[in-house]
Formats: structure tokens, C-alpha cells, sequence
């Protein structure tokens, strides 16, 4: 039995592939982007190359940086990296995994700024940047908007 699996996974890498839509290459390098962004943000926050201030660093839980950078990473960054990986392999959990890593986004913004209590740029940005995400994950290949003859 383990060989016909092991014949049917060689068959499968030697089969044509069809070339990947639009919207998985731009969904997969969106949250590619996004994962690489957090995994920044959280090393810069550990590392102390981030400061938001006296008052907002006060505000962060244990008034800690590094534990909010290791939060980042693994609520943000790494949600986001396997959305990545596996819209880009055409896995079909990723029609679950990238709505949940836009949806962590923003669950993301909404607990930072209820616990900082304070607003910036950024997450106006994020928060546009997950809606993006979401809206890529959750549209289907053969919903580009272009109908063929005689179809509504």
C-alpha cells in the first residue's frame, strides 16, 4: 500500500501543473508580505529596536515588548506564512487557513488598540490589507467578472 501512495505522489510531480490564477499569486504574496511584516515587527519589538513611548510600552501586557512581539509572530506572522504556503501549493485547507489568518488580522488590530488605547496609521493600513486578503480568499478562481458567450 505505501508504494502506491509513494507512485501516486511521484505521478503527481510529474503531471502538468496548470499555471496558477491571478488571484492565488496575489493572495499567496499577500500574505507572504503580510507574514514577513509581522515576523519584522515582532523581531524588532524583542530585539528593542522598536519604541512606541513611555505610555504606550506601559500599556503592553507586563508592559513587555518582547512578549508582544512573540504574540505578533504567533498570532499574526504565523497564520500568514501558512496561508502563504499553502495557497501557493494549491492546498484545498487553504480555503479555510487564509480567511482565518485575514480574520487574525484583524482580531490583531482590535485587541492592540483596546490594549494600547491609542490609534495609528498603520493599522488603518492593516485593517485595509486584511479586508484584501479576505476578499482573495474568499473568491474563486472562476470569479474574475468575465462571462463567456450566451452566460449570466
Amino acid at each position: 500500500m505505501a508504494g502506491s501512495a509513494t507512485a501516486r505522489r511521484a505521478a503527481d510531480r510529474t503531471a502538468p501543473r496548470r499555471p496558477r490564477s491571478t488571484r492565488v499569486v496575489a493572495l499567496a504574496a499577500m500574505a507572504g508580505v503580510m507574514a514577513l511584516a509581522a515576523f519584522g515587527g515582532a523581531a524588532g519589538l524583542v530585539l528593542g529596536g522598536i519604541d512606541f513611548g513611555e505610555v504606550i510600552d506601559q500599556r503592553l501586557p507586563l508592559g513587555s515588548k518582547p512578549l508582544a512581539g512573540v504574540a505578533l509572530a504567533v498570532v499574526v506572522g504565523v497564520p500568514m506564512a501558512v496561508a502563504a504556503f499553502s495557497v501557493w501549493r494549491g492546498s484545498a485547507t487553504s480555503r479555510l487557513i487564509a480567511p482565518a489568518a485575514a480574520l487574525a488580522l484583524y482580531g490583531w488590530i482590535v485587541v492592540e488598540v483596546a490594549v494600547i488605547r491609542s490609534a495609528h496609521w498603520l493599522q488603518l493600513v492593516c485593517v485595509a490589507y486584511a479586508a484584501a486578503v479576505l476578499w482573495l480568499a474568499l473568491r474563486r478562481d472562476g470569479d474574475e467578472g468575465e462571462h463567456r458567450r450566451g452566460e449570466r
